[in-house]
């Protein structure tokens, strides 16, 4: 959204950075708020639940993005982002204190695979639906953005790859003239906007089956105290420690 609908190429580097602002700060206020709160809240379970299915309603309603509602955009990435960072950081500790003393290394490395290895092909997954949605509806409306305004299905053709390459390219569309280049580019961003919008919904799948394994977890509430499961061998406690 940022690279299309808010900035041009003439933009400034630092309005580019700005926009990035509400995302990344919001990430970042979600997990600070949770490990500054959680042993407050305590109802780890509910909290979590409640994380992750926020941060799957407000990803769903990226599906409302047009190129033309900059601030609600910005709220619903900003709501996003506080609810996953928190979840985030929740689900690291219910990793963590779900399993056996003895399983806590294996399961470290798994939900670390698990992360980056998700990550990467969720990005994959999005990427491919942005991508094919996108095309798809902009050779519908981009061609008949220009064919309405007086080019022929073959130069219309020619704009819609033009768009992309600059002004020199579309300059030497045939038949090219004010009305169809602001009716292409306006359809344009319309056509971004779908592909946006098939996105966000397709992560819905995701989230549901994410919150449906969150109500599968084991609550950790009886294992957050203040008590010593392990000992250290060379510790004055050493003989209490049962696993040798």
């Amino acid at each position: 959204m940022i690279a299309v609908f808010y900035t041009t190429p003439s933009s400034s580097i630092s309005e580019s950075l700005i926009l990035t602002l509400p995302a990344n700060l919001a990430l970042v206020a979600g997990a600070v708020i949770f490990a500054a709160t959680g042993h407050r809240i305590w109802h780890w379970k509910v909290t979590l639940i409640i994380s992750f299915t926020g941060a799957v309603v407000f990803g769903g309603l990226l599906a409302l993005c047009t190129p033309y509602n900059k601030g609600t955009m910005i709220a619903i990435t900003f709501l996003e982002q506080f609810f996953f960072g928190w979840a985030q950081y929740e689900a690291v500790a219910f990793v963590q204190l779900g399993v056996e003393q003895l399983d806590l290394g294996a399961s470290g490395g798994l939900a670390g695979v698990a992360r980056f290895g998700g990550g990467s092909l969720a990005v994959s997954v999005y990427t491919s639906v942005l991508t094919n949605t996108q095309t798809k509806k902009a050779a519908e409306i981009v061609v008949r953005a220009g064919t309405d305004n007086g080019l022929t299905q073959a130069a219309a053709k020619q704009l819609l790859a033009a768009l992309s390459l600059g002004a020199k390219a579309i300059e030497a569309v045939p038949g090219i003239n004010p009305a169809a280049i602001t009716a292409a580019s306006s359809a344009f961003l319309e056509s971004y906007a779908h592909g946006l919008r098939m996105t966000a919904l397709a992560s819905l799948g995701f989230g549901g089956l994410g919150i449906v394994m969150c109500l599968l977890c084991e609550d950790i509430g009886p294992k957050m105290t203040n008590k010593t499961e392990i000992f250290l061998e060379n510790d004055i406690n050493a003989e209490k420690n049962e696993f040798h």
